[in-house]
């Protein structure tokens, strides 16, 4: 790992060139995920830090609370010490330039796996983008908790309203506006996430409610 120049820079064994790039400006926060054993855990009995930017939160793990700390508290000074100097000419590293990660090539990039979709009247082709990707399960709410599955709670209601809500929030949002830093995008990315927590097995696929569920989510992807 690679602190100068104002990003981190992360490589593997023996790498000449980094397999991630994160400028400071990107960085939201750097916090701790809470340790358990659960079996939503990806690396269980490890120490796991988030370091949050608005597209995407990037899990460092460590192998004792002490080593997370002293990352935590070297970063934070970092971002602290970053943010108090003035604006400099962005003459920065030419590796830097080609890994770091970008917002704006992110949302709406033209180089991707997924078939091109029309986005406006003049039929501009663009990439689709994952937007549920932000956060990894593990470090989410499940739209419904172990408790209400165990005593079938209300399932269905409660994955109706979820997504339903999803859409109110995905309708707020103009394409030709959108700012990827706004918070409230943010919090949109963040709920997103949590469709990878749909218990659809308890979903009755065959009832009017299920497909209410399902043209909502479709929805969602049109916006």
């Amino acid at each position: 790992m690679y602190t100068k120049g104002s990003h981190l820079a992360f490589y593997a064994p023996l790498a000449k060139k980094p397999s991630l790039v994160v400028s400071f400006d990107e960085i939201i926060s750097a916090r701790k995920c809470e340790d358990n054993e659960s079996s939503q855990s990806p690396l269980p009995g490890f120490h796991l830090l988030s370091i949050d930017t608005a597209w995407k939160c990037h899990y460092l793990a460590f192998l004792d609370k002490t080593a997370r700390e002293n990352f935590q508290k070297r970063l934070n000074d970092a971002l602290f010490y970053t943010n108090k100097q003035p604006q400099q000419s962005n003459k920065v590293a030419q590796e830097y330039e080609s890994y770091r990660m970008s917002l704006e090539t992110s949302l709406t990039g033209t180089v991707g796996k997924w078939r091109t979709v029309s986005v406006n009247k003049n039929k501009q082709k663009k990439q689709r983008r994952i937007l549920n990707g932000r956060r990894m399960a593990f470090d989410l709410a499940s739209v419904i908790n172990e408790k209400e599955l165990a005593v079938k709670s209300n399932t269905q209601d409660k994955v109706a309203s979820y997504v339903e809500n999803l859409l109110t929030m995905a309708l707020s949002f103009s394409p030709e506006a959108l700012d990827a830093t706004d918070a409230r995008f943010i919090e949109f990315l963040g709920e997103t996430s949590r469709l990878r927590t749909l218990p659809l097995h308890e979903i009755d696929l065959s009832s009017k409610e299920a497909f209410c569920i399902f043209v909502n989510l479709y929805h969602c992807l049109l916006q």
